[in-house]
């Protein structure tokens, strides 16, 4: 839960916010590297912390999906709504479990 949760984060940064409302409220100002840095490192190091080999294939796989997802949203929407990060969060956490279901834990 906490890399789909995390994924919202780095699949905004950079991207231009296109509605400032509803979901979009807390991206309207944009993502800088300081909260994508703190945070990358705080759910990464949790995850290899917690998890060690299955936490890298996790990583993987998340880090696939959230480069998908901005070539997606960049390509296609020319920005990030606040409702294409929380379906980005599904997807991430389908990710996640098809992994953990794969590797049978």
């Amino acid at each position: 839960m906490m890399l789909s949760r995390w994924s919202m984060v780095p699949i905004a940064y950079g991207l231009k916010p296109l509605e400032h409302w509803g979901l979009g409220i807390p991206f309207a100002g944009g993502i800088r590297f300081r909260e994508f840095a703190v945070s990358s490192a705080v759910a990464l190091g949790l995850t290899m912390g917690l998890y060690q080999n299955v936490g890298l294939a996790l990583i993987i796989a998340v880090a696939l999906m959230i480069l998908a997802m901005r070539l997606l949203l960049s390509r296609r929407m020319r920005g990030v709504a606040g409702y294409a990060l929380a379906g980005g969060c599904g997807l991430v956490e389908l990710v996640t479990f098809a992994v953990l279901a794969a590797l049978r834990l």
